[in-house]
Formats: structure tokens, C-alpha cells, sequence
């Protein structure tokens, strides 16, 4: 089951906050679609539940120095998300 989670991030300040942030989101299985906001302090991603948890996204986060939240996770009821590399 994929969720669309929307993450609080506390620490992050310019776009060199935001690469790395995505960069660790990204080597996890499982995670797409994902969209970091350093001025919002905030990620939003779509997390398939069977790759892959969200503590082990938040865990992410702060690997790359940052404190994550989850602000909310809404079940995605269709394949809008991108399953195909370019």
C-alpha cells in the first residue's frame, strides 16, 4: 500500500539543506515522488508501506541532520505515482 506523507522538517535553511535531505530520502526503497521545501521546513514523498517505514524516513531525515515529523499520510488510491526510471 503506497501513502502520500507529508513531513515537518526542523533545521533545514537553504537549497543545500533541501539536496541533501532528498538525496537520503532517495536511497531508500520504496520512496518517490519526493519534494523537499526548505523555506516550509518540509518533505513531501509517497512511501510504499511494503518497501519500506516511516521511521525508517524519519531516520532518513536526521542522517542528514535534520528532525522530522510526520505531519500527515494519506493512502494513494491510484498510480499516479512515477514507478518508471527515465
Amino acid at each position: 500500500m503506497k501513502k502520500k506523507i507529508l513531513l515537518k522538517i526542523e533545521g533545514m535553511h537553504c537549497p543545500s539543506c533541501e539536496i541533501i535531505t532528498k538525496e537520503e530520502l532517495s536511497e531508500l526503497p520504496g520512496v518517490s515522488d519526493i519534494i523537499v521545501d526548505a523555506k516550509a521546513g518540509s518533505a513531501e514523498l509517497v512511501l510504499d508501506n511494503l518497501k519500506n517505514s516511516i521511521e525508517d524516513v524519519t531516520q532518513a531525515v536526521k542522517t542528514a541532520g535534520y528532525k522530522a515529523e510526520v505531519q500527515s499520510e494519506t493512502e494513494v488510491l491510484s498510480e499516479d505515482t512515477k514507478e518508471q526510471t527515465d
